[in-house]
């Protein structure tokens, strides 16, 4: 816990029990996170989006229903969880797989998910490809896209080859990165997302994201694999969306901000919303009004009354053992 970002955090709602957890897994890893309320509840899983970590429902988790307890993870390579081990890829099929590790550690044979971007992502395809694992699932602002040509794309995915074997050979080198006070980090990330984390929200990204220097005082460094940024978000196949999307049948709910700055709809993104809606009767779309990608922490309460809403219409499948 760093406490130089704690004056920073004026709005937590300290009266909800927070536990930090770290569940080991097999061959030394581990993930870490943050487990909100009744401990003995199975809660909703919480994934975040790319390069975040648990933090980042922080501000929305506190105004929800108290009914349920939430557990929001680092994914492997974020946060507090352990890294991938040396040579290995990040991708979005690899953390799929790190939820099915979760479920066998506590041993729940079915999980309800709420996730924002690359971690909605990550939930859709679990969902799709585990149906009957899945109770129900929230996505914040999934399906959207960079606004790039297939030629840029294919660049892009080149380039990330190379990008990713630079970092892997600097981590095995182990020098501590660049650092910076905590006003620059805040600055940085305020810019790298082009100002969708506010900069009263990134203190809590933050939190778990930055380590302190051993060169330097009252500096820190970005603690989360390098590797992650040699990431790429490939273009989604129309047909194999839409086929996935039409086999859901669980509840879902879907908060989308439709005038975001940093990513724009894909293109069949309509169709997508007329699939869900004509193949899934419990499912419930909701436009949210922002032009912010990360809505749900810098706007929480545009989400809050509605998601608790939609919690409560479907307790007793979540509290289903």
């Amino acid at each position: 816990m760093f406490q130089e970002l704690e004056i920073y955090k004026t709005d937590q709602d300290l009266s909800i029990k927070v536990t930090e957890i770290k569940v080991n897994l097999p061959n030394g890893e581990w993930i870490s996170g943050k487990w909100w309320g009744d401990l003995n509840k199975k809660p909703i899983l919480c994934l975040h989006g790319w390069l975040d970590n648990a933090g980042t429902f922080d501000r929305l988790i506190p105004l929800l229903s108290r009914e349920f307890s939430y557990l929001s993870i680092d994914l492997p390579g974020h946060g507090r969880s352990s890294w991938l081990p040396q040579g290995v890829r990040y991708d979005l099929f690899t953390f799929v797989l790190y939820i099915l590790k979760i479920m066998r550690e506590y041993k729940w044979s079915s999980i309800s998910l709420m996730s924002h971007s690359m971690g909605s992502g990550v939930s859709f395809i679990f969902t799709v490809l585990f149906p009957e694992k899945v109770d129900l699932l929230i996505l914040f602002d999934y399906n959207k896209t960079l606004d790039r040509s297939l030629e840029q794309e294919f660049q892009d995915m080149r380039e990330s080859y190379f990008s990713f074997l630079i970092s892997d050979e600097r981590n095995q080198i182990k020098t501590e990165p660049p650092s910076f006070t905590i006003e620059e980090m805040i600055e940085r990330y305020y810019e790298g997302t082009l100002g969708n984390v506010h900069k009263e929200s990134a203190v809590y990204l933050l939190e778990r994201n930055i380590q302190r220097s051993t060169k330097y005082p009252n500096r820190f460094y970005f603690s989360r694999d390098s590797r992650l940024k040699s990431f790429i978000i490939q273009a989604q196949s129309e047909d194999i969306t839409l086929y996935a999307t039409s086999t859901l049948k669980c509840p879902f709910l879907f908060f989308s901000s439709p005038h975001c700055v940093l990513y724009g709809k894909i293109p069949y993104f309509d169709k997508f919303i007329e699939v869900s809606k004509k193949s899934n009767p419990n499912f419930v779309y909701e436009i949210v009004d922002s032009n912010n990608h990360y809505f749900h922490i810098n706007e929480p309460e545009k989400v809050s009354n509605i998601l608790s809403k939609f919690l409560i219409e479907n307790k007793k499948i979540i509290h289903k053992l």
